[in-house]
């Protein structure tokens, strides 16, 4: 009978993977969230009078996101994720 062999643990001192969605922060990333969504909403204000306004801030919005709300919503999904983590790792080593 062949006895089954624990995956080793993942060092403490590896840092987390990087994503193209997560901020260094929490603060930086709902900042970012609160640019976008006011980028999105004078886009949809401007639109009647000003297309190509509307369009600049639509791209400004896109950018702030780092893609569309969802993938925002994802990226504070992972910086909290990653911010907490974090301190219950550092609190478990004292």
């Amino acid at each position: 009978m062949s006895e089954s062999c624990p995956l080793p643990a993942r060092p403490a001192s590896r840092p987390a993977p990087a994503t193209i969605f997560a901020s260094k922060g929490i603060t930086r990333h709902l900042l970012r969230g609160a640019l976008g969504a006011g980028a999105l909403v004078w886009a949809v204000r401007l639109l009647p009078l000003h297309p190509f306004a509307s369009l600049a801030l639509a791209v400004l919005a896109l950018l702030a996101f780092r893609g569309c709300p969802m993938c925002w919503t994802i990226g504070l999904v992972e910086t909290v994720h990653r911010r907490f983590s974090a301190r219950a790792h550092h609190t478990d080593k004292h």
